[in-house]
C-alpha cells in the first residue's frame, strides 16, 4: 500500500520530498551525514543542518569552535598557545565520581602543567569551588557557554574529552583522569 521512499533520485521533481528522504536515509544510517550537504530546499535545509550538527558533534578530528568564556569573562581558546593537548572534564559536583575526578585532575594539572592543559566545565556557576583561580587549571561554566555540551555531543556527566594542540577532538570519550597520561 505504501511505497518505501529511500531513493531521493527518484523523487528529483519534488525537491522538498527528496531532501526529506535524504535526511531520513542519514538518520536511518543508510547514508553518510555528508549527504545532508546536498539538502537545499527552503526550510528543509535548516533541518538538515541541525541534524548534521548533532551527528557530527564530538567526532574525532572535528573542530569545536574558536573558544569559550571563562568565569572572569576572558576568552579561553580551544587551540593552546603552548601547543599542549587540552583535557576537558565536564562535571557536576553532586555526582560522586565527579568529585574524585576533579580532585585527581587538580593533582595532575599541577604535575603536568607543561605537558597538558586542564579545563573543568561545571554545569552551573554555584558548583565551582570558591578557591582562587590557578595558573594550571581553568574553570568554565555552561551558563557562560550555553552550547558547549552540544558542541561536544555530550548528553551525560561526567564526561572527558581530549583536544589536540590545534583544538580538534583527539579522543571522545577520553579516559577518566586516573587513567590519563599525557604524551
Amino acid at each position: 500500500m505504501f511505497e518505501v521512499f529511500d531513493r531521493p533520485d527518484v523523487l528529483a521533481e519534488n525537491v522538498p520530498l527528496a531532501d526529506l528522504v535524504r535526511i531520513n536515509n542519514v538518520l536511518r544510517h543508510k547514508a553518510d551525514p555528508a549527504d545532508l550537504d546536498a539538502v537545499n530546499s527552503p526550510g528543509v535545509a535548516d533541518i538538515a543542518r541541525y541534524f548534521k550538527k548533532l551527528l557530527t558533534a564530538g567526532a574525532v578530528g572535528s573542530s569545536v569552535g574558536e573558544g569559550w568564556i571563562n568565569l572572569q569573562g576572558d576568552s579561553v581558546f580551544a587551540a593552546d598557545e603552548a601547543h599542549r593537548p587540552t583535557y576537558l572534564i565536564f562535571a557536576n559536583r553532586q555526582i560522586i565520581e565527579c568529585k574524585s575526578d576533579i580532585s585527581y585532575a587538580k593533582t595532575l594539572a599541577r604535575k603536568w602543567e607543561k605537558r597538558c592543559r586542564f579545563i573543568i566545565v561545571y554545569a552551573n556557576e554555584a558548583e565551582i569551588p570558591k578557591e582562587k583561580p590557578s595558573d594550571y587549571i581553568e574553570y568554565l561554566c555552561t551558563q557562560h557557554n550555553p552550547t558547549i555540551l552540544e558542541d561536544f555531543g555530550l548528553r551525560a556527566l561526567p564526561a572527558y574529552v581530549l583536544l589536540d594542540a590545534e583544538g580538534r577532538i583527539q579522543q571522545s570519550p577520553a579516559p577518566n583522569p586516573e587513567r590519563y597520561l599525557p604524551e
